[in-house]
């Protein structure tokens, strides 16, 4: 059973229990991180995540001795070549504050994660067997599109896309600019890893979306849906797609020891 509140404050959860029965997890915000993809160094693996710091350094703006660094693998093609890494690099000290804004409560950490994985376990609660997902949120840090298939994550990409749509013409042309990134997108995923079909786009739940899926059904090669979380989740009662906007990330986050 899924419980959620309308607040988010720590101190009332810690107040009802919520915490002192599970793992506690938080997601870096957009700007907190940085996302690479990397080939995977030659390098006995006992070096590698040395090598890994090597060749990212001189991606962040900041000394690589003030970085935190981890990686996740992107599966090799069915002949075994072409493994890579998504790479994630954070700045030390938001690493610390968050770690510290949980032990103050008396609440310690026992992962902080990205979006692009939250996003990923979601997905995989919809997975199509050998096929690919393709899935769209979005939010105030503006769209996230993750390509995963049975629960490994492929590419993430951030899209300039807002949470509200204008009305007229303006609309009009924020949805043909989402589009074509997403078509780009597509067809990207499909050149690097053609052994992996998309099966279809998912749409993260998002108040007002209808149109939204109307134009994308209709001018994408791939079927297109949008998730509904009560059918993955079982809630007290059923949420509206408002409050699945708002708990969507979360939920994925808490999903991270059952998809790892």
């Amino acid at each position: 059973m899924v419980t959620l509140c309308d607040t988010f404050s720590l101190t009332d959860f810690k107040a009802a229990g919520h915490f002192n029965r599970y793992p506690v997890s938080c997601l870096l915000n957009a700007e907190e991180y940085h996302l690479f993809s990397s080939d995977v160094p030659a390098v006995p693996k006992a070096e590698m995540k040395q090598a890994v710091r090597w060749k990212i350094k001189d991606l962040i703006d900041y000394s690589i001795e003030e970085a935190t660094i981890d990686s996740l693998d992107i599966p090799a093609d069915r002949d075994g070549k072409g493994q890579s890494l998504i790479v994630v690099a954070a700045r030390n000290e938001i690493i610390r504050e968050k770690m510290k804004v949980f032990a103050e409560m008396g609440l310690p950490l026992s992962a902080i994660d990205i979006p692009e994985v939250a996003q990923r376990n979601i997905a995989s609660l919809m997975a199509d067997g050998d096929k690919g997902i393709a899935m769209l949120s979005i939010s105030e840090e503006g769209g996230l599109l993750t390509f995963s298939c049975k629960g490994e994550l492929y590419l993430a990409r951030r899209i300039d896309a807002a949470l509200n749509l204008e009305e007229g013409d303006e609309g009009k042309r924020q949805l043909e600019r989402i589009t074509l990134e997403l078509q780009r997108s597509l067809d990207y995923f499909d050149r690097q890893y053609h052994a992996v079909p998309m099966s279809r786009l998912i749409l993260a739940p998002l108040s007002g979306a209808a149109g939204m899926l109307e134009y994308f059904s209709s001018n994408l090669y791939i079927p297109v849906q949008m998730a509904d979380l009560n059918e993955l989740f079982e809630f007290p009662e059923p949420l509206s797609q408002e409050k699945q906007s708002r708990y969507f990330l979360l939920l994925g986050g808490a999903l991270r020891e059952a998809a790892s």
